[in-house]
């Protein structure tokens, strides 16, 4: 922790609540990284965190992929890193989207009609859609409307996920139904190549030269390793789909 002081001295420690919400940047003020003081394991010399003063300047999606692809795995295997990058991510998506639609000319408008919603309110819309009864009230259908547009661009939300949806029926409509219906659900446990994603120490300088036959030794390393699960379901995806 010595490394994160600018005297090179550690200082007194006070572990104490606050009542200031932590900025979801990674940027504090001043200069002051949030990565390196949040883990200081991943960053034991008190540099390299996500987006800090360099000279040249790194894309924060670009980072976070360089981080999980590192060699020994430390930042992809931390409980908490990879949870903490994609959170950052998803909250600036959703904040650029807010962004444009308050740029948009109806936005004063939109504005004060949404500062009508009341609790009541909203307890009358949640008995309504209860009862799968259309919103009656205006100003609680342009919330809605409004949270969806925005959500609409965060990855991994409902409403992205319900985009996909359409798409795919939409791509029914228009080209036809298909004519095969696959399902490509491929096991990463009993698949070598999946181990070979999650300990590179299985291959030697001619392949590889072990394979892990223990069960539970197998379901460990997909479990402590879910960027490997992840990158060996799209290697098996695009694989299927070349072929």
């Amino acid at each position: 922790l010595m490394n994160l002081w600018d005297d090179h001295q550690e200082g007194l420690y006070a572990i104490r609540h606050n009542r200031q919400v932590v900025n979801p940047s990674p940027v504090f003020p001043r200069g002051k990284n949030l990565a390196k003081k949040a883990f200081p394991l991943l960053y034991p010399y008190g540099r390299g965190g996500i987006e800090a003063n360099r000279t040249v300047h790194i894309n924060f999606k670009e980072h976070i992929k360089w981080s999980l692809r590192y060699f020994n795995r430390r930042l992809r295997k931390h409980a908490i890193f990879p949870f903490f990058a994609f959170g950052i991510a998803q909250r600036r998506e959703a904040l650029f989207s807010a962004r444009l639609r308050m740029k948009r000319q109806t936005f004063e408008r939109e504005a004060r009609l949404l500062s009508t919603v009341t609790k009541e309110k909203l307890e009358l819309t949640r008995v309504e859609e209860k009862q799968k009864i259309p919103i009656s009230d205006p100003a609680v259908r342009l919330l809605r409307r409004a949270v969806q547009g925005v959500m609409g661009h965060v990855t991994g939300s409902n409403e992205t996920r319900q985009q996909m949806s359409s798409q795919i029926w939409s791509t029914s409509v228009y080209l036809g139904p298909p004519a095969l219906w696959i399902t490509i659900n491929p096991s990463g446990i009993n698949n070598p190549i999946a181990q070979l994603f999650a300990d590179a120490s299985i291959v030697g300088h001619e392949g590889i030269h072990r394979v892990v036959s223990e069960p539970q030794r197998r379901a460990e390393l997909i479990a402590d390793d879910p960027y490997a699960a992840a990158h060996f379901f799209h290697f098996s995806r695009w694989a299927c789909w070349d072929v």
